[in-house]
């Protein structure tokens, strides 16, 4: 699997490059948007495991780039958080359309340009539809998540991803992380309830 996700990724660099030096010669990249991502990652043996699928950073962190010159300058890079929900607002608002009030996403544009709104996005939400009962926040420092156990009770796990880069102690049970899970469970509620997911979805004992 290792050797086929390095030809697949050596396959998309090759014909990118063909995408990039093309647009070049036609002179048309000052005026054409070019967005590299991907879905999220694939484990490889991290963490002693295989596939995706938890919040893990293997896992939920997704490449972008854009290159738009009109908007974005070269080589420039944010820290501000994002997800693939904000790719469709973002591609609107630089074609001129307003996004419909439906679209949970926000347009980074203002990001592109090096500006960092301060009602910005604190945290990434995640759920894994798949298995309900799943859910967690990702902050700019922290990974928490809440997952139902067979025995109808909650794991919850904390990360601290400035201490613990590759996320191998869970700290949810550290008394001084008492107050960081009383924000982030509070957070991870606000974003329960912008997504709309049914009681019945959510950890905890089933009514």
């Amino acid at each position: 699997m290792i050797h086929k996700y390095i030809r697949c990724a050596k396959g998309n660099d090759d014909n990118l490059k063909r995408v990039l030096d093309y647009l070049d010669q036609e002179n048309l990249a000052e005026n054409t948007i070019v967005i590299y991502t991907s879905d999220q990652g694939y484990w490889l043996g991290q963490h002693g495991l295989y596939d995706k699928r938890l919040i893990l950073e293997t896992s939920i962190r997704m490449p972008f780039l854009i290159r738009y010159p009109k908007v974005t300058a070269p080589g420039s890079v944010s820290n501000d958080l994002c997800a693939n929900i904000d790719v469709a607002p973002t591609l609107l608002e630089l074609a001129g359309i307003a996004a419909p009030a439906s679209m949970q996403g926000a347009s980074m544009v203002p990001i592109l340009k090096g500006q960092s709104p301060k009602s910005w996005r604190k945290s990434q939400f995640y759920t894994y539809w798949g298995a309900p009962d799943h859910y967690g926040v990702r902050t700019k420092r922290y990974t928490y998540t809440k997952v139902a156990t067979s025995s109808d009770g909650i794991q919850v796990e904390l990360f601290d991803r400035e201490k613990d880069p590759t996320q191998t102690t869970n700290v949810a049970g550290d008394p001084n992380y008492r107050q960081t899970l009383v924000e982030l469970e509070a957070e991870l509620a606000y974003q329960i309830q912008l997504a709309d997911i049914p009681s019945s979805r959510l950890p905890g004992p089933k009514k």
